[in-house]
């Protein structure tokens, strides 16, 4: 489905460009709507944050290292936002328990952090189903 998106709005992109010249690459309802991945402005009720995490993690010379991550959840429906309040310990927890079995060198590089990604959305999907959650947003995450 993002596959055909992405497709329709290049499609969409390069006839707008063709038939309204270069001037065009800013301009346009229809490109705005595709930067936005087709999604309307609706879409905007659809996030939920989440507190900041900061967890201790495995370092290899045994020195301290600290992660902190800003997470924002996208949901399928802005209504899920009621079924992710009560059961928000449970993520927490789920997120605690495996972030603080990290290494440094597991966030390193953005394949480090997309299979970060990958676990995070696995272990929401789980924590509050059967509400769907879309995709895990990373905000801000440092490691120190």
């Amino acid at each position: 489905m993002a596959l055909a998106r992405f497709s329709s709005c290049s499609a969409q992109r390069s006839r707008h460009l063709f038939s309204h010249g270069a001037s065009a690459r800013t301009h346009g309802p229809e490109l705005k709507t595709c930067a936005r991945g087709g999604e309307s402005a609706a879409s905007a009720g659809r996030f939920f944050d989440l507190p900041d995490i900061i967890v201790n993690i495995q370092s290899g010379d045994a020195t301290p290292a600290f992660l902190k991550l800003s997470v924002s959840l996208e949901l399928e429906k802005a209504e899920a936002k009621a079924a992710i309040e009560p059961v928000l310990p449970r993520v927490v927890d789920q997120f605690q328990t495996y972030l603080r079995e990290l290494r440094v060198e597991d966030v390193r590089g953005s394949a480090g952090v997309m299979r970060l990604k990958e676990e995070l959305l696995r272990r929401v999907n789980l924590a509050v189903a059967p509400t769907p959650v879309r995709d895990v947003l990373l905000k801000e995450m440092i490691v120190q």
